[in-house]
């Protein structure tokens, strides 16, 4: 679920958000010997996750010279969203039962976004003739 909104005044600023969630997807748990046998598929839950990037924009003149100052702001909240994988194991992005066997996948950081990160900066646009 993407959720996208916007506040313009063209030619004086802008203001966007961007709020993703993931709410609880199906997944198929694995099957152990014993007790837990017979799960159907997709009879597991993921869990929920989101995740906030907002991102600012102000046309200025500085010196005479026509500037754009920009922030923006990914992961605003810092959350630890998960790509939609989980561990079959234990239906956990930040866990598996069998580390030993898994440790290559616990060790990719690619399983997450990444952290907060904050851009600060100015754009200087050409003079118009």
């Amino acid at each position: 679920f993407n959720v996208t909104a916007s506040l313009t005044r063209p030619q004086n600023y802008l203001i966007s958000a961007v709020l993703r969630a993931g709410s609880g997807q199906p997944y198929t748990p694995a099957i152990e010997s014993g007790f837990g046998g017979g799960l159907e598929t997709n009879s597991g839950r993921k869990p929920t996750s989101w995740t906030l990037d907002l991102r600012a924009e102000k046309s200025m003149t500085l010196g005479g010279l026509p500037v754009q100052g920009f922030a923006r702001v990914f992961n605003v909240t810092d959350q630890r969203y998960f790509n939609g994988f989980v561990f079959a194991n234990s239906g956990s992005p930040y866990y598996s039962r069998t580390p030993g066997p898994d440790a290559g996948i616990l060790n990719d950081p690619t399983r997450f976004y990444a952290p907060r990160r904050i851009e600060i900066g100015f754009n200087i646009k050409s003079p118009s003739k």
